[in-house]
């Protein structure tokens, strides 16, 4: 059975090649960007005892990183390399995350391990915990948008967490039992691959689903609290009266959404659903998980200022317009994105935004 091995990525690669001071000032800059480090001409001279080094010429690779030690003693424990397995190396919106990857990308080629994709995952440092935590929701999501396919097409899913730092680790080992098949992890001074079985772990579907609208608003980037009052708080992050889901509650909601979204529509307050409307959410099932998303983000976007329709028009990715020349009973007939194929066609009226149509954009347009 082939396989999909995604393996976390820190920065052993590199320290390893330094003396103890040199690794303080090398972990000095752990959370910096390339381009921040390039304004500040401080680290010029780390940066060049960093590139310097050929890591491809690197013999024993065991040694050489964390991550290549998960690597070869999983191949070591399952027999020989295939050359036909899929690697994804995930790493922090770091410089020394980025560098550590490519180098290990490298270094993987020379061995005839050609399928890999090194992969940033945006926000994902410890500058503070509200980027961690943003970063930690972005690596989900990523999990959410690529594992599955592979798991549908009969690919093993295997997590490799013997590198990268212990915080990440622990939130892959939480979402590799809901996305991988196995997980493996090598201690540092161990000389065998520990395999972690994945629970039987699920989650309550019925909670979720009995408060969609919650998870919908919740699922923005901040919202008011009073509007997600029955997520449990583990699901949430909160900043003072405001609130988003939380790492926890990102990886609930991707369990559930594309089950639930896919087969009703969420309830909104500010917005109604036309019978022609409700007939297409029926016929075109294309893209309506995100519709239902945009749709919590126009009824937020209308909480906010007293349902004055302008403030769609300021957003750049609804690009609100009303049609020229379209109109029902004196009210203009508007449209909004919702992907760059699928629009929705609607009416303002009695303080509620009525959704006419959805669909393809000629569909839409050619029939609001």
């Amino acid at each position: 059975m082939n396989k999909v091995i995604i393996s976390t990525v820190g920065s052993s690669l590199i320290t390893n090649n330094f003396s103890n001071k040199e690794r303080n000032e090398i972990n000095a800059i752990s959370n910096f960007t390339f381009d921040e480090l390039i304004e500040d001409k401080r680290y010029h001279e780390v940066i060049d005892k960093i590139e310097k080094i050929n890591y491809t010429k690197i013999e024993n690779l065991e040694s050489a990183s964390a991550e290549l030690n998960g690597i070869v003693k999983y191949y070591g424990a399952h027999e020989a390399i295939d050359k036909n397995d899929v690697h994804f190396l995930l790493h922090t919106d770091t410089y020394l995350g980025e560098f550590a990857a490519m180098q290990i990308q490298k270094i993987l080629k020379t061995k005839e391990i050609n399928n890999i994709s090194v992969i940033k995952i945006d926000k994902l440092n410890t500058k503070s915990s509200k980027e961690f935590n943003q970063g930690i929701k972005n690596l989900f999501k990523w999990c959410y948008d690529n594992v599955p396919k592979y798991r549908d097409n009969e690919y093993n899913v295997i997590f490799n967490l013997t590198g990268g730092f212990k915080s990440l680790q622990g939130y892959m080992s939480i979402a590799g039992m809901f996305y991988a098949d196995k997980i493996v992890y090598v201690f540092e001074t161990g000389k065998e691959i520990i395999e972690i079985p994945i629970l039987p772990i699920k989650l309550k579907k019925e909670k979720v689903e009995e408060y969609i609208t919650e998870y919908l608003y919740a699922a923005n980037n901040m919202c008011p609290i009073e509007y997600v009052n029955n997520i449990p708080d583990i699901y949430l992050d909160k900043d003072k009266e405001l609130a988003t889901l939380s790492p926890i509650g990102q990886l609930a909601w991707d369990q559930f959404k594309d089950e639930i979204l896919s087969k009703k529509l969420a309830y909104f307050q500010n917005i109604e659903y036309s019978e022609s409307f409700k007939k297409d959410f029926k016929d075109h099932k294309r893209d309506v998980v995100k519709l239902q998303e945009t749709l919590a983000k126009v009824s937020l976007f209308l909480l906010e200022k007293n349902n004055d329709v302008s403030i769609l028009k300021k957003d750049g990715g609804l690009q609100y317009k009303n049609y020229v020349n379209k109109s029902e009973n004196g009210q203009p007939i508007g449209h909004f994105r919702v992907t760059q194929e699928t629009r929705v066609s609607c009416i303002y009226r009695n303080n509620k935004l009525i959704l006419r149509h959805f669909g393809p954009h000629d569909y839409v347009n050619n029939n609001p």
